[in-house]
């Protein structure tokens, strides 16, 4: 069963919903010893493709790069801190690409989200991953974590 879910499980922790994603690189995780090969076919292809021209398709990929940091730290910390500096610092986040729309209103629905706001939310928590692992940062995690599902609830779930 494995070696026909693999196939499976890859294409959804590319071109899947985030969500989708999410549990793909999970439950690779979960099924296979030999997670890190499989991670690595996922990771190269993700990492050379990334665009900061087309906003919509990043999420899903930041949202599996993330989950990657999250579970292979050490397999992928030198791509990841050369990803973070070069492509989501640099290109995506300290660079606006679409006029932001006005609006008195504190919190909108996620559908009123601009596909760059989500990449960026995306960006952020993709490079925020690896912090999250450490041990002396887990309050921190906690605290930020209670703050977010208690006050946000909103655009910045973990999905």
């Amino acid at each position: 069963m494995a070696p026909v879910l693999l196939p499976v499980l890859q294409a959804k922790a590319k071109r899947g919903p985030p969500r989708q994603a999410k549990y793909a690189i999970h439950c690779i995780h979960a099924m296979f010893t030999n997670r890190d090969t499989h991670f690595a076919q996922i990771f190269e292809p993700l990492h050379k493709g990334l665009d900061p021209g087309n906003l919509e398709q990043l999420i899903t990929p930041l949202t599996t790069l993330g989950h990657l940091a999250l579970l292979a730290p050490e397999q992928f910390a030198a791509p990841l801190k050369s990803l973070v500096a070069n492509f989501i610092v640099k290109d995506l986040l300290m660079n606006d690409r679409i006029a932001g729309k006005k609006t008195t209103k504190l919190w909108v629905p996620d559908d009123e989200v601009s596909a760059e706001t989500m990449a960026k939310v995306r960006a952020e928590l993709c490079s925020s991953s690896p912090l999250f692992i450490n041990p002396v940062v887990s309050t921190a995690r906690e605290c930020l974590t209670t703050a977010v599902h208690s006050r946000l609830n909103c655009v910045w779930s973990w999905s």
